[in-house]
């Protein structure tokens, strides 16, 4: 059977308290920068006494008026480079995903041809993989509050490539299956902190359709591609093993996904504001308001 992404991240999600808390988004984003935290910042809201006519509404040493929430910082800044430059990085990892969940239908009859393989045996090594994303995503969520949201993407994702390359050189069927497990447990554990990390980095009204392009057009991209190498390698280079070459095939959009990730992925700045680090927050509200040319839009 094959699961769509969206389908699978339902899946991930009512595992994954990481996942599970995204929808109540008001919540899940509201940090806030205080002047009684003793950080002087640029981006908070300062009240004027001639502006309210009350000098208790100013905020100084030992005031408690709130600053604009992190997500208030996001919204007005809106949509620009910066969005787009991490939904291309993220859409390589759900490519990857994608073609993962679809490619040993398309091996059951070499692996039954090579390997002697039975249907039973095909049709509990399709299943391994979700008994990875089952365990991943128990975990995922405790590693995400624990290490940051990119810190898990990028271990989940280490293990995903891992059991993706190592699927592609198993000796036989009971070590392809322990890979194939390998492999889903490092997608149960990034897939849900990449999609909070994403969602706390877009504005409100746009966060839908991005998720909805990476769990749904991004895999969906993965799928055709998959299919499409497997028709060419088939046909065309049709030796024994050639479906080895395929399982690697698979792990080149999560290879690249990871990299640009390491250079290039921010830590999501919920998980910033919660321990404390708010000249990091405030820097990184910055630089997606210079990479959008919106730094007239901070408040």
């Amino acid at each position: 059977t094959v699961f769509s992404g969206s389908a699978l991240l339902t899946i991930a999600a009512s595992c994954n308290p990481l996942l599970s808390r995204q929808p109540a988004a008001s919540a899940a984003l509201e940090p806030r920068l205080v002047a009684d935290s003793g950080m002087e910042s640029s981006l908070l809201r300062k009240t004027s006494p001639h502006d309210s006519g009350n000098e208790d509404e100013e905020i100084g040493d030992g005031g408690s008026q709130l600053a604009p929430t992190v997500e208030d910082q996001i919204n007005a800044i809106g949509v620009g480079k910066f969005h787009y430059s991490l939904m291309v990085l993220l859409a390589f990892l759900c490519a990857a995903d994608g073609m993962e969940m679809v490619v040993l239908s398309l091996l059951s009859s070499q692996l039954q041809k090579e390997w002697g393989a039975s249907k039973v045996e095909i049709g509990a090594l399709a299943s391994a993989i979700f008994v990875g994303v089952l365990i991943g995503s128990l975990i995922g969520g405790a590693m995400g509050d624990r290490i940051g949201r990119r810190g898990t993407l990028l271990v989940g994702g280490s293990v995903f490539v891992v059991g993706g390359v190592a699927s592609a050189l198993a000796p036989n069927l009971l070590l392809l299956g322990v890979f194939r497990s390998v492999l889903g447990l490092g997608f149960g554990i990034f897939l849900p902190a990449a999609m909070c990390n994403f969602a706390e980095l877009v504005p409100t009204k746009d966060r839908a359709n991005f998720q909805l392009f990476l769990s749904g057009v991004a895999w969906a991209v993965g799928e055709v591609a998959v299919c499409l190498a497997a028709i060419v390698l088939h046909k065309y280079f049709d030796f024994p093993g050639w479906w080895r070459i395929l399982l690697l095939f698979c792990t080149l959009p999560g290879v690249i996904g990871l990299i640009l990730a390491y250079f290039y992925l921010p830590e999501s700045p919920q998980y910033l504001s919660i321990q404390g680090r708010h000249e990091e927050v405030e820097a990184l509200i910055k630089r997606v308001a210079q990479t959008n040319g919106r730094t007239d839009a901070l408040l």
